[in-house]
């Protein structure tokens, strides 16, 4: 899954992020983390929606959310990994 999340295709991207929660385990958050940087605002929303079924927390709904509603959601979710990546 990590390359396939560096593919060059957002579509791929995403589709990638998309297996990741159907078979992805909360230890696969480091990866799907670094997805959350991508300038593809499809695949930050799925890499959101992956991160939320695969750890069980919500930081928020990234769908139909502003771009400084995005970006909130994303740094609580960084700012949870750096948290969570520790213990």
């Amino acid at each position: 899954m990590h390359i396939a999340v560096k593919d060059e295709d957002p579509k791929v991207r995403k589709d990638a992020l998309k297996l990741a929660s159907v078979w992805g385990r909360k230890n696969d958050a480091g990866n799907i983390i670094d997805a959350l940087k991508d300038k593809d605002a499809e695949v930050k929303i799925q890499a959101i929606c992956t991160l939320k079924k695969i750890t069980g927390e919500d930081f928020g709904n990234p769908s139909g959310a502003t771009d400084d509603e995005l970006s909130w959601i994303v740094a609580k979710w960084q700012g949870w990994w750096k948290i969570i990546k520790d213990i």
